[in-house]
């Protein structure tokens, strides 16, 4: 469940932001292909990303999660 509400958040900073899935994946230095099933809930790859993850969406670990 943690992997499907944490892509609905990322979804939602991403489009906040005006940024595309293919932006957002090169900031995070992953495949536009592996973001997208990050944001759909389909896998965990956020762990490894996390600290990337705030620092471009400019939100603090407790506000993303």
């Amino acid at each position: 469940m943690l992997n499907i509400a944490l892509g609905k958040k990322i979804r939602l900073l991403r489009l906040q932001n005006n940024m595309t899935q293919s932006f957002v994946a090169g900031s995070l230095n992953m495949s536009q292909s592996a973001y997208s099933r990050m944001e759909r809930g389909e896998t965990s790859a956020w762990i490894g990303k996390i600290d990337s993850i705030c620092k471009l969406f400019n939100v603090s670990l407790q506000e993303l999660l």
